[in-house]
């Protein structure tokens, strides 16, 4: 095979979102006698139509079973269907994979990629539909998820593609191939107390049709909140006041994150640092991660103008959450925004997506 075809199509080790397991040694011996070692792609569709059972019913919750699951249930719903439909050609060694953003299963035959319908004939969910392109103009390369969606209406529902971390929109001008129908194209921007603008266009796309939109963002007015306040030259980081830091960093606010290494929340905040470092160090101001237990090294991919320390977290945090106007439980992790005169522009506690994004708007 091609490499990208082996890659794609073999070598990833998830399908969609169910959980990773050890190799299908059961799946493995589940098929062999049936399918042989080198059957086709239309023998794999029929052997998996012919013996597992669609129930979209009993999986209330949506949870994906594993390949493993389905083969010893011979039951499964739609998506879990897919899934062990994708890890069945994979095992005789046919590349195939789902796409998640719309659900459609594509597997490598005669050259290249087939759209594999498994009922074609019969299922409402699968039916063959025209297809149209849409156009997004994205220069500001917003994120797919914490500030735009894309919808296509389905039974009466709008129902959102799944382009989390696709590469297909990890760029200014995006193509995307799509279904025709009435599609919804919805952003999201974010106020640091929770409040968001909320912007959605309603459009139609047709067969063979080429329909462009810009990702528009409704922009953010000033609000001048105060939070609380921080007494500059009584509150210390890494054994320095925080008036003296902001002199030396010439800037007019600083960021203090207040966390505890390792946990989810945390780890969500450095991994949207670390895609945001670029901006961060454009900045160039005073960036602390106040750490509640030691030995924690921030790696390579974060800002260099990230400093982590874990000298005196529990006085700081008892400093920050008395200076508050309204009381807060100081979940982890917390983050703030102070200026010169110590008032408090911004705060936030527990981990939100786009928290690395409000912290950067209110440098701004």
């Amino acid at each position: 095979f091609p490499k990208e075809v082996f890659v794609k199509g073999l070598l990833a080790p998830r399908i969609s979102n169910e959980m990773l397991r050890y190799p299908n040694a059961i799946l493995w011996k589940f098929s062999y006698k049936e399918l042989g070692e080198k059957p086709t792609l239309e023998q794999i569709r029929q052997y998996t139509v012919e013996n597992i059972v669609v129930d979209d019913e009993c999986n209330y919750f949506n949870c994906p079973i594993s390949p493993e699951g389905v083969a010893i249930g011979k039951r499964a719903d739609w998506h879990s269907l897919g899934i062990f439909f994708v890890a069945l050609c994979r095992e005789r060694d046919v590349p195939a994979y789902m796409d998640n953003a719309s659900g459609e299963i594509y597997a490598w035959e005669n050259g290249a990629w087939q759209n594999v319908k498994l009922y074609p004939d019969a299922d409402i969910h699968e039916k063959v539909l025209p297809y149209g392109t849409i156009v997004l103009h994205n220069p500001q390369h917003y994120t797919y998820y914490p500030q735009y969606t894309l919808q296509r209406l389905v039974d009466g529902e709008f129902v959102s593609y799944d382009y989390e971390n696709d590469p297909r929109v990890d760029k200014s001008h995006i193509v995307l191939s799509v279904p025709a129908g009435r599609y919804c194209l919805s952003t999201g921007n974010r106020y640091s107390n929770g409040d968001v603008l909320s912007r959605m266009e309603f459009f139609t796309v047709s067969a063979d049709e080429m329909v462009e939109k810009q990702i528009i963002l409704r922009p953010l007015t000033m609000r001048e909140h105060n939070y609380g306040s921080l007494d500059m030259d009584q509150t210390f980081v890494n054994g320095i006041s925080l008036q003296t830091i902001l002199a030396q960093s010439g800037k007019e606010k600083l960021i203090l994150c207040l966390v505890t290494p390792g946990t989810e929340p945390v780890n969500h905040l450095v991994k949207e640092l670390e895609t945001k470092r670029k901006a961060y160090e454009t900045w160039g101001g005073s960036l602390f991660f106040v750490a509640d237990n030691g030995n924690w090294k921030p790696n390579k991919h974060l800002p260099a103008n990230l400093t982590v320390t874990q000298k005196g977290f529990a006085p700081l945090r008892e400093q920050v959450l008395n200076g508050l106007v309204e009381t807060r439980q100081g979940d982890n992790p917390v983050c703030i925004v102070v200026n010169r005169q110590g008032t408090i522009l911004f705060f936030s506690e527990g981990y939100h997506i786009g928290l690395g994004d409000l912290l950067l708007e209110e440098m701004k």
